[in-house]
């Protein structure tokens, strides 16, 4: 697949690869990235099996996080204001030629996850309303209009991180504790009519689900969660129409939960990436298989977090933020092969920062210090804050002019005590400013 993947000289942070969707012979991937194989590609690019391409001008004014594929159409959402030369705001479809809106896109947010079936096209984020419409989190577009789903979700953060279809039913999921003005932890399921909990839904750690597929009856959940239902299940578990249950001991970053980002079904087997170092009691970095019965690595898998898997035939894909693949230099990108069981190169996707950017810290949770990595396309007066979940500040990392570029900074939580804490960019230059806050899980 190439010569493998070489760095740019501004370092090991380039932009990430946030999804990936496959379509026959053709690899889509999506992050906050501004070039592919050394052309010009912003936040979207697709792969045929020998030689990256454009999908038009790309997305501009921010980052694609999602994909996904109806026939010829490919349908991105993330933050972003424009596709192509046209207004798009954080929703767009590619017809092969062309870019398109989906009416007026939604407000109030992002799209962090599409499904689609037949002409409907499923968004789920973090968001208010979609072409005017309030929906909370989720909403559908028919072809011509947009519709809530019931009243949305709510509580917690009020997001949809994931949404899988099968049938009619909607599975959704993220960090919200109301569906349609019922309890729900972090998971729901709207039939068409109505919102339903999967028994109780899943707790402990962040009470995050993170991704979800769908396999016959069942339905595999990941994120960052210690129970599903009353059923221990450490990040991964499998709800199989009334209960829960767990994926072996599942999956663990040393002594805590691990965070489980993307789950991608072949077959029997279910792969999923994230964060973590074992799966089952067993080493595994950042991505593992289970069969049915048991766990298993995948090679010597990725040095840092995998954020989308996709299987095709024998093929896994794997993007994220790390910088080696099976041992192999591999930026954000790479395949592992079932048939020879090795991570092999992945094509030349070295990518450039797109937008401003703060990533998910790493380890997370942590014990006790994590490295937060941020991006900036211009330079500013640069803050990096620490708060608890009063909001008090708690440590100040950055707090300076800073020069366009990738910069990553240590936290060290030694001298407080374990729980939630937030941390926040803020950006202040000529193009403008950028706040961006995430939360991170100091476990001691």
């Amino acid at each position: 697949m190439g010569n493998g993947v070489k760095l740019d000289d501004g370092g090991a942070y380039e932009g990430a690869v946030d999804a990936i969707a496959v379509s026959g012979s053709n690899i889509y991937i999506s992050g906050s990235f501004t070039s592919a194989g050394g052309i010009a590609a912003k936040g979207i690019a697709k792969w045929n099996g020998s030689n990256w391409s454009t999908l038009g001008d790309g997305v501009g004014g921010g980052y694609v996080g999602a994909i996904a594929i109806s026939g010829n159409d490919v349908y991105v959402g993330g933050s972003f204001t424009t596709a192509g030369s046209l207004s798009a705001y954080g929703i767009a479809k590619w017809n092969g030629i062309s870019w398109s809106a989906l009416g007026s896109g939604i407000s109030g947010g992002s799209v962090k996850t599409i499904a689609t079936s037949g002409n409907d096209v499923y968004v789920g984020g973090y968001f208010t309303s979609a072409g005017g419409v309030v929906t909370n989190g989720i909403a559908k577009w028919n072809g011509s209009s947009w519709s809530a789903l019931g009243s949305g979700v709510s509580g917690g953060y009020s997001t949809v991180n994931s949404i899988a279809l099968s049938g009619n039913d909607v599975y959704v999921g993220g960090t919200f504790t109301v569906a349609g003005g019922i309890s729900a932890k972090s998971i729901a399921k709207w039939n068409g009519s109505n919102w339903s909990a999967l028994e109780n839904g899943v707790s402990g750690g962040y009470n995050e689900v993170n991704t979800i597929a769908v396999s016959g009856n069942d339905v595999y959940v990941g994120g960052a969660f210690a129970t599903a239902g009353s059923v221990t299940a450490y990040s991964i578990a499998k709800w199989d129409g009334s209960t829960w249950s767990a994926l072996g001991s599942g999956i663990k970053s040393g002594s805590i939960i691990g965070l489980v980002e993307a789950i991608s079904i072949r077959g029997t087997d279910i792969y999923a990436g994230g964060i973590f170092d074992s799966v089952g009691g067993a080493p595994a970095n950042n991505i593992a298989k289970w069969n049915g019965s048991s766990w298993s690595a995948l090679g010597s898998g990725l040095n840092d977090v995998v954020y989308a898997v996709a299987a095709s035939g024998d093929n896994i894909y794997v993007g994220g933020e790390f910088t080696t693949a099976g041992g192999k230099p591999s930026l954000n990108f790479a395949r592992y092969s079932t048939g020879t069981s090795s991570i092999e190169d992945s094509p030349d996707a070295t990518t450039k920062p797109a937008a401003f950017d703060l990533r998910q810290n790493y380890p997370n949770p942590f014990n006790p210090t994590t490295r937060i990595a941020y991006t900036l396309p211009t330079g500013g007066l640069t803050a990096l804050k620490i708060y608890d979940l009063t909001g008090r500040l708690v440590q100040t990392l950055v707090n300076r002019p800073q020069p366009a570029g990738r910069y990553e900074a240590t936290f060290n939580g030694n001298t407080l005590s374990s729980g939630m804490y937030f941390y926040r960019l803020s950006v202040a230059g000529n193009s403008g400013t950028f706040t961006k806050t995430m939360k991170m899980l100091l476990v001691k």
